[in-house]
């Protein structure tokens, strides 16, 4: 539990301290994650918004996340049945929290999101793989 905390503040701190700056020649190296941290620096002021949409075409061009999921992202939107890694970009790979309940059934988990301060906190649900609830 401390060391998840501690990687979600580090998280925090990277991605409010560290410029987002993504090019045509970084964008295919980058991993899903630097990408969508990319995406989702923009509204913290972070990455420009020429290195977000320089993100997103690398995401679409990669096909890993479906056109609609991709609209979502692009909007820092967060939508129920999404998938859980769709549902993470879309926020900007950032939590400060993760509880995860593991069943015969398979593995639920509840992220906390906010500033770590908890103002504001919400929490996103998924079952599976898969976003099943936003509690806000």
């Amino acid at each position: 539990m401390i060391i998840r905390l501690f990687l979600a503040l580090l998280g925090f701190f990277l991605l409010t301290a560290c410029q987002f700056n993504m090019s045509p020649d970084t964008a295919p190296k980058a991993s899903i994650r630097d990408l969508c941290q990319t995406i989702g620096a923009v509204e913290a002021g972070n990455a420009t918004r020429e290195s977000a949409e320089i993100a997103l075409a690398e995401l679409r061009s990669r096909g890993t996340f479906t056109d609609r999921d991709l609209q979502s992202i692009a909007r820092g939107n967060v939508r129920i049945g999404m998938t859980e890694e769709a549902g993470l970009c879309a926020v900007g790979y950032y939590w400060y929290g993760v509880n995860e309940t593991v069943t015969a059934g398979g593995t639920r988990r509840q992220y906390v999101m906010g500033d770590g301060n908890y103002n504001p906190r919400w929490y996103l649900y998924t079952e599976n793989g898969v976003v099943t609830a936003i509690q806000r």
